[in-house]
């Protein structure tokens, strides 16, 4: 599952920083290999892909992938953007790349094994979640936990006025996307049923119909072979009757 993640992610991380990148004054902390491929180890362990999980950091900090960005407004820090109600901000904030994803860990496990909510989404038998979880119900578990399962919730007017209008679950995951690092990588676990290449069904209509003409060739004639013994029998007793008619005397 990680074929394919830790070079993109870390050439990403490592692009922006050498740019200059900041948010909010924040400036893109100087990532390892070993902390892209924790990050994608705590996805793995969990079931899902680890690209969504990357896209949910980049959208919750703004870029930066940094421990220590600070939203303004509810004072959320970090990666995932912790709350200051649930959490200790200011500890978090001192926190290495590598601390704080043990944190994010610890956030996903408490959601998986001890939310209701969960059992929707995650299996806690074969700790993995189910196939019809989605990168949106991840986003949910950090946004809005209760809405996860639920693509189509609606949220509460002073969450819709406080997030620029953002009405649902798909609302949001549509804006999350839109500066995401794997943003064209599938959204669900379970692929849609993929409807046949034009170019496979041609290549199939040129080849099967050479069987096919066989077959119908020798059944056509068997068939008029039937009929036309059937015929030659039906006009030798037609005719047999016409003479007995023919040679009939009173």
């Amino acid at each position: 599952m990680l074929v394919g993640f830790i070079n993109p992610l870390y050439t990403l991380i490592q692009g922006r920083r050498n740019k200059g990148y900041k948010y909010l004054g924040i400036s893109v902390p100087d990532w390892s290999k070993a902390e892209v491929e924790k990050l994608g180890l705590i996805a793995s362990k969990y079931g899902f892909p680890p690209q969504w999980l990357a896209n949910l950091i980049n959208h919750e900090s703004g870029g930066t992938f940094s421990p220590s960005v600070k939203n303004p407004s509810t004072g959320a820090t970090g990666l995932i953007q912790f709350m200051p109600s649930f959490f200790d901000t200011k500890k978090l904030a001192k926190m290495s790349v590598s601390q704080q994803l043990d944190e994010v860990d610890k956030y996903l496990y408490n959601f998986f094994f001890k939310r209701k909510t969960a059992l929707k989404v995650f299996d806690r038998n074969k700790k993995k979640v189910k196939p019809n979880f989605t990168q949106t119900d991840l986003y949910m578990i950090i946004f809005y936990p209760v809405s996860v399962g639920n693509p189509d919730y609606l949220f509460p007017l002073k969450v819709v006025v406080a997030n620029n209008g953002i009405l649902s679950p798909k609302g949001y995951t549509q804006k999350a996307l839109k500066n995401a690092p794997f943003k064209d990588f599938p959204s669900s676990i379970v692929e849609p049923i993929q409807e046949p290449n034009k170019e496979d069904v041609k290549i199939e209509d040129k080849a099967m119909p050479l069987i096919y003409r066989v077959l119908i060739f020798a059944g056509i004639s068997y068939l008029a072979y039937k009929m036309y013994q059937k015929m030659k029998v039906q006009l030798n007793q037609s005719y047999f009757d016409a003479s007995k008619i023919k040679n009939f005397k009173l």
